[in-house]
């Protein structure tokens, strides 16, 4: 014999219910097994099931709670081959209603018409781009609040941009006017759907220029492999030093300037020591193929230790051809990148 309130602690026990058993718990006590509980499931029918849940004080919410975990309950013991009454249709838990909305109307006379939740998120791509409506967007300043602080509310400044496509209005919220502007001008294009958020929106610019990005890579590093095999072959540094001065050192700025937020004259000298230990082990006759990765790297080690202090190590010949360098170009590069102009 095994009571029902016994087969609601084996049910509770299982792993895959016991999360739902332990929050149904005060809702099955209260309506069934207070009366039911002691009863033996062979002997209990839908009708005793039905009646008490009928008869029971407890408010229509918990009751549908009850009546939920004793339709799954069923449902499992049934499934462990254990003599349980058939479910009945009535104690299937009723499904949530759809979640409708309702159009505005727009003239006099107008009927509303509801239109379901999916309805707005089936457009795709391939009917975003056959409507040729014209359409523009808006960009408002909003102020939200980030909470309290010493006892004062803190408020955040952003905006939000929003635009309208069959009289839904989607919105992008952007600590800028620029980024929201951006956004408008991508939905407009047809870039975007009015649903992609900034994530998702820079992911696939990424991609697309990802395939460029790695090209130009490899054709750096094998362009400067070339010219490290060309010095090793004959001595002369006239090409690798050209390459250096107009090539390297003006990507080096850009990098400090745009990368690693250096100042100035922080960013000049750490350039030009980062080239003369590149010029340093490509004439001691270390293989560097990569000079762009490994001198990148370099300055990030700079930027965190605040010092090349192996530098001054450098052999004569390196420092006279890099003090040979005019730097006065390299200062304008720098303020072009600051100002944000490249």
């Amino acid at each position: 014999m095994i009571t029902l309130r016994q087969l609601f602690t084996v049910f509770g026990h299982d792993p895959q219910w016991q999360k739902f058993a332990t929050a149904s718990t005060q809702p099955m006590v209260s309506v069934y097994l207070r009366k039911l509980g002691d009863k033996d499931i062979e002997t209990l029918t839908c009708f005793d099931i039905e009646l008490q849940a009928a008869m029971s004080d407890q408010p229509e919410d918990r009751k549908a709670k009850a009546k939920s975990c004793m339709s799954h309950l069923l449902t499992w013991a049934k499934e462990q081959g254990r003599q349980v009454p058939t479910i009945d249709e009535e104690l299937k838990p009723e499904p949530k209603p759809e979640r409708r909305y309702v159009k505005k109307c727009t003239r006099q006379g107008d009927v509303q018409i509801p239109r379901p939740k999916s309805d707005i998120d089936a457009l795709t791509m391939e009917e975003w781009q056959e409507d040729t409506r014209w359409r523009t967007g808006n960009i408002t300043p909003e102020t939200s609040s980030k909470g309290w602080k010493n006892g004062k509310r803190i408020y955040k400044d952003g905006w939000r941009a929003t635009i309208q496509v069959n009289g839904i209005k989607y919105h992008h919220r952007a600590k800028t006017r620029q980024e929201c502007k951006e956004w408008v001008k991508a939905v407009l294009s047809k870039k975007i759907l009015p649903t992609d958020n900034k994530a998702d929106w820079w992911k696939m610019e990424q991609r697309k220029d990802e395939a460029a990005r790695i090209d130009e890579m490899v054709i750096s590093a094998a362009e400067e492999s070339s010219i490290v095999y060309e010095y090793r072959r004959t001595g002369d540094t006239t090409e690798l030093f050209d390459y250096v001065t107009k090539r390297l050192l003006p990507h080096m700025v850009y990098y400090c300037a745009h990368s690693l937020n250096m100042g100035k004259e922080h960013t000049l000298s750490a350039a030009r020591q980062a080239v003369g230990l590149i010029l340093t082990r490509i004439v001691g006759g270390r293989p560097i193929t990569n000079i762009t990765f490994t001198c990148k790297h370099m300055l990030r080690i700079h930027k965190n230790r605040g010092d090349f202090w192996y530098y001054e190590k450098a052999p004569k010949d390196v420092k006279m051809m890099v003090n040979q360098i005019d730097f006065a170009p390299l200062a304008d590069v720098w303020k072009l990148t600051k100002d944000k102009r490249i």
